[in-house]
């Protein structure tokens, strides 16, 4: 079973005897379903991709996810040992993976990921108060993740256009807006969904707290200020 990993602490390395895998792939999921995966590594010459058997000797898994949050993700760490590459598993040249316009639009991809976990959440603590006469503060606090969610729902859309009208650019600085747009709604969510839901519902559903961990740790693929730094610098350079 092939999948794609990229931890950034995988290096690629020539010598007599070939090319050789070393370092600590982090943050590697499925990681006991697979039996192959693509794995990005820097090189001399840039980024490559290998095809890699991680039923080879020198693969070691390490459990390394502690969290409730994406438990059933199987993640985990891989640490290559001195890993043999035959020069027939390595795909592409170098930077072609992390250089395509397409890897830049996964970032929008995993956006929309990060906001149907918060839809979901949002459906769930909306259900119990259709039967139930809530107070109006609940009510407005639905409200209000409900609007957060739909802007960022409508704006993922307008990236989701701009992508298809051009899928030859990488769009980076409306991928990482709406990122940013996302995660906010996402925080929004976490932060309300608790107080809507009350403690009654949040006891006795397994099912909403799961889904809320997941979504916080699974959020933290945005960098938060760091990432809105890198994107107020990208909009006051100087266009080219």
């Amino acid at each position: 079973m092939p999948g794609p990993w990229s931890g950034g602490g995988a290096r690629l390395d020539g010598g007599r005897d070939g090319l050789r895998l070393t370092g600590t792939v982090r943050f590697c999921s499925g990681t006991h379903l697979l039996d192959r995966a693509l794995v990005v590594a820097g090189a001399q010459d840039g980024t490559r991709l290998m095809d890699l058997d991680l039923r080879a000797p020198q693969v070691e898994r390490v459990t390394a996810w502690r969290a409730s949050g994406m438990a059933a993700s199987d993640t985990h760490d891989v640490v290559l040992h001195d890993v043999p590459v035959p020069a027939e598993a390595v795909v592409g040249g170098p930077d072609a993976y992390t250089a395509r316009p397409g890897f830049a639009h996964g970032g929008a991809g995993v956006a929309a990921v990060w906001l149907g976990a918060a839809a979901a959440v949002v459906d769930h603590v909306a259900e119990p108060l259709r039967t139930t006469d809530p107070d109006p503060h609940r009510l407005a606090a639905l409200g209000a993740v409900h609007a957060a969610v739909a802007a960022a729902d409508a704006l993922l859309a307008v990236t989701a256009a701009r992508i298809d009208a051009d899928p030859t650019s990488p769009h980076h600085d409306a991928v990482a807006t709406v990122r940013a747009a996302v995660e906010r709604a996402c925080r929004t969510v976490l932060d309300a969904a608790p107080e809507i839901a009350g403690v009654a519902v949040l006891a006795g559903s397994p099912l909403l707290t799961e889904r809320l961990a997941d979504l916080q740790i699974y959020l933290r693929q945005h960098h938060g200020g760091r990432d809105l730094a890198a994107l107020g610098r990208a909009l006051v350079a100087p266009a080219t």
